[in-house]
Parts: structure tokens; sequence; C-alpha cells
């Protein structure tokens, strides 16, 4: 392992929290449809390199 270079921080803004989605309710679109089940998420985040 080589630790001769410098250790580079890492930033992360979060400008919008994770939002969780779920349409596993029989009633749902593609439950009906299709007899599936559809998580999703939703985020806004963005993240690099820095120094302070």
């Amino acid at each position: 392992m080589d630790t001769s270079p410098a250790l580079k921080p890492l930033i992360l803004q979060k400008r919008k929290d994770f939002q969780f989605t779920a349409k596993d309710k029989l009633t749902d679109d593609n439950v009906f449809d299709e007899n599936e089940f559809v998580y999703g998420t939703d985020a806004c985040m963005n993240a690099g390199f820095g120094f302070w």
C-alpha cells in the first residue's frame, strides 16, 4: 500500500435528503397490470474533493 501521497478530503453536499417511495398497494397500477412491486428514492446531492 502506497501511503506517500496526501489524503484528499471528500466534501458531500446534501441539497435534498432521501425520500423513499413505495408502490406496493394492490390498487397501484403496476401491481394490478404487471404483478410487480416498485420501490424508489429521490435525492439531490453532490460530492467532490477539496482542501480547507
